[in-house]
């Protein structure tokens, strides 16, 4: 019996950690793409030509998408 009640007892700290450990991998994947958007959007580069202007918009739209999905992601 008392066996048991450790085992339950082990069991729950295991998935609060295993909680914990994934919360810490979430947090560090959102740094990461803030860090990412904030080195594109945070750019001087205003494009010499038409084709890197077209590059930058394409950035930035991808940026913008990205963002709106993850948005609605944590939404759900």
């Amino acid at each position: 019996q008392a066996l048991v009640l450790l085992s339950k007892e082990r069991r729950a700290r295991l998935e609060d950690s295993l909680k914990l450990y994934k919360f810490f991998g979430d947090m560090e994947e959102e740094e990461m793409f803030m860090r990412e958007t904030e080195n594109v959007l945070g750019s001087k580069d205003v494009g010499k030509d038409l084709i890197s202007l077209t590059r930058l918009q394409q950035k930035h739209k991808f940026v913008s998408f990205e963002g709106k999905v993850i948005s609605e992601t944590q939404l759900i």
